[in-house]
């Protein structure tokens, strides 16, 4: 064997340890590990005798273009990791037969217990048709995406409309993607599923209103999005905001990168109407959330406030004001009940 590759679609220890079996149980090939890029720092620091392949998406789905993956050398033998015995994995199984050009595909569970072999190309096309169906959740959805991807976004980025999921784009209205995005938007996971319903997720950007898809980004079922004339919403990479979260944008809403939104949750920068009537005008105040900060389900964050990297809103909590780097959120309205120590990527 000369080349091999792994797949990082497991947490870090994992990983670390299916690359020692690999080394122990092919001595003499070159093992290459594709990591999302959010986290490739982390192993280029730990793995020095593989070689990194920094993948530009977040997550390992068919809707990421070829225009990546024809630069890639081939393989001898290409390799999904699973946190357990696979259960959850069939996009990422349909990722690395469809994507990645290999003579055999494997597979690494939790246990280190690994397989591999010459797959078919009728199990190859199966797959890949019941992960566009699982993706998209209809042929029309997969239309729909494509179109809106052409007239809107760079050659290396799409937008997947899972589900009944619409975005709206005003006259004057600006959808912006950066290069080598995705945007996944009507999304339930697979531990969700027959829980909660695919699609139902409504962007609206009205007349000089912009959003700014900075990323891989995954926007799950539920989701409304009202962005007002002349706001701005902007999401980083790597972020996710759950089931039936809402986000009202009069003034300016930023989302940094890897921060995690739980559902139910609600950002409002506006108080939307005048207290009294000699009020002027609406208050408005923009809202930052700055890398790696993590919401509980069913929290409010209100106009005016900046949370710090790293930090952590309790559920159900009503934030009224900025709060530091590392602190930890709770109440109604909310206040510092504690810090973190060091930072860590959610």
């Amino acid at each position: 064997m000369k080349n091999i590759i792994l797949l990082r679609s497991a947490d870090v220890k994992t990983t670390l340890n299916a690359l020692e079996k690999l080394k122990c149980s092919f001595p003499d090939a070159r093992i290459h590990l594709l990591v999302q890029r959010n986290i490739v720092s982390v192993f280029k620091e730990t793995c020095r005798k593989v070689v990194i392949i920094e993948y530009p998406y977040r997550d390992f789905n068919l809707a990421a273009p070829d225009e990546f993956f024809r630069r890639l050398p081939r393989m001898d033998i290409a390799f999904s990791l699973y946190k357990n015995d696979g259960n959850g994995y069939d996009e990422v199984d349909a990722f690395l037969l469809n994507k990645i050009r290999s003579s055999e595909y494997g597979s690494i569970s939790g246990s280190m217990e690994m397989k591999h072999g010459h797959l078919s190309q009728a199990r190859k096309k199966a797959a890949y048709s019941k992960n566009m169906e699982r993706l998209y959740r209809g042929s029309s959805n997969m239309k729909r995406s494509i179109s809106f991807s052409k007239q809107h976004c760079p050659a290396t980025s799409r937008v997947v409309f899972t589900g009944d999921c619409q975005i709206i784009v005003d006259e004057g209205g600006k959808f912006e993607m950066s290069p080598e995005s995705i945007l996944r938007i009507g999304h339930v996971p697979p531990d969700w599923e027959g829980v909660r319903k695919h699609g139902g997720t409504v962007i609206r950007i009205q007349r000089g209103a912009i959003f700014k898809c900075l990323g891989s980004v995954t926007l799950y079922s539920g989701i409304r999005i009202n962005i007002f004339p002349g706001a701005e919403l902007m999401i980083g990479d790597g972020t996710y905001i759950a089931f039936d979260t809402s986000l009202f944008v009069e003034k300016s809403v930023e989302i940094g990168r890897n921060c995690a939104i739980s559902w139910d949750v609600e950002f409002m920068d506006t108080d939307f109407h005048r207290m009294s009537v000699s009020d002027n005008e609406v208050k408005r105040a923009a809202i930052v959330l700055n890398d790696h900060v993590w919401i509980g389900a069913g929290a409010r964050i209100l106009k005016n406030v900046e949370l710090g990297g790293n930090s952590v809103v309790a559920a159900s909590s009503v934030v009224t004001k900025p709060f530091p780097g590392n602190s930890i959120i709770a109440g109604n309205p909310a206040k510092l009940v504690g810090t973190k120590e060091g930072s860590y990527r959610i």
